[in-house]
């Protein structure tokens, strides 16, 4: 009996709790007349406007601007010029008079730069290429690959995407010779046989892709091997995608008229019977002007109507000022002020 009134009374206090509890709520909280002050927070949009005033030189063609869009550099006769986009800080990378810069190369997700030079020695050219620390303003060589008595001798530095291999293509009286460099620094010549190798290209899988220049010929050299791909009637091979598509462009009067691809690199071993797809353009565009996102997404910079417009999309972009140039993610101009403005191409 006794056990059952203390259950009783510990039924009636937790009842009684429960009452005052829902009185106070009724009274003070949930009561019609409470005033309640709405603040309304506005979000502003960040432009990724900055105060650099670059002076470009108007006959600068070569322009080149890191992945991530945040250097724009140019080469002038005596230097080579660097402007921090996002610090307004410009840099310039003196250039020996006993030395040549045959190219450069961003190098993606990091302040480097890659940069091959020929250094006159004696009666001979010293061919090397060696790393730029923009942050740190430091210069080391890499490795040296090659000797030269000519003049005339050229050269491009394309960079692996997936194990940071390095190639160079040095080309000497229309013969080319091409050297991987590795992590380690350790320098290899490449088998290619003797040609005029053109543009380059490596796939995902570490697969060399370049123009036979002489015989116009797209090949291919995988693992020590070298293959034939198919003709290159009137194309040059210039980019890939993210899908493993293989873009060319078609010239027609020094400029390009046409966007040709291969619609997976995975196909190449079947391509002898195959046409290559195409982009049709409205019009010639100089190559600078036109850009293919990592998506496959080809857009051309319309200077006359200051837009960048898609080809294979609906996307149309439009600015006020001068345009610079395309980086990884979208473009680079200057606005009216002379400042300038990154816009992300989403």
């Amino acid at each position: 009996m006794k056990k059952f009134q203390k259950v009783l009374l510990w039924v009636i206090i937790g009842v009684f709790i429960e009452t005052s509890l829902l009185w106070y709520l009724d009274k003070y909280i949930l009561d019609n007349n409470i005033n309640v002050k709405i603040t309304k927070l506005i979000y502003k949009e960040k432009e990724e406007n900055y105060n650099t005033k670059a002076s470009i030189p108007l006959e600068t063609k070569n322009i080149k601007i890191s992945h991530e869009g945040s250097y724009i550099s140019y080469l002038t006769e005596e230097k080579l010029n660097i402007i921090h986009v996002e610090k307004g800080v410009n840099e310039s990378l003196p250039i020996s008079e006993k030395s040549t810069i045959l190219d450069y190369t961003w190098v993606e997700n990091r302040d480097r730069m890659l940069i091959l030079e020929a250094q006159k020695e004696k009666n001979s050219n010293r061919i090397n290429i060696s790393y730029y620390d923009v942050k740190k303003h430091e210069k080391e060589e890499i490795a040296h690959l090659a000797w030269s008595n000519n003049q005339g001798i050229t050269g491009n530095i394309l960079v692996s995407p997936v194990i940071e291999m390095i190639y160079v293509n040095i080309v000497e009286d229309e013969k080319s010779k091409v050297y991987m460099v590795d992590l380690m620094k350790n320098v290899k010549e490449v088998d290619l046989g003797e040609t005029h190798i053109g543009n380059m290209l490596v796939t995902k899988e570490n697969i060399l892709l370049y123009e036979n220049l002489e015989d116009s010929v797209l090949m291919q050299y995988n693992k020590g091997e070298c293959k034939d791909i198919c003709k290159l009637a009137s194309g040059r091979l210039w980019n890939l995608d993210d899908r493993g598509n293989i873009y060319f462009y078609a010239m027609g009067n020094s400029r390009i008229s046409d966007i040709l691809y291969i619609d997976n690199a995975s196909n190449l071993n079947n391509m002898k019977n195959k046409n290559f797809k195409k982009i049709s353009l409205d019009k010639e565009y100089s190559l600078s002007s036109i850009y293919v996102k990592a998506n496959g997404e080809v857009y051309v910079e319309d200077g006359k109507h200051n837009l960048v417009k898609g080809y294979n999309s609906d996307k149309v972009f439009k600015y006020k000022g001068s345009f610079i140039g395309f980086y990884k993610y979208g473009f680079l101009y200057k606005n009216q002020s002379g400042d300038i403005k990154r816009e992300e191409i989403k």
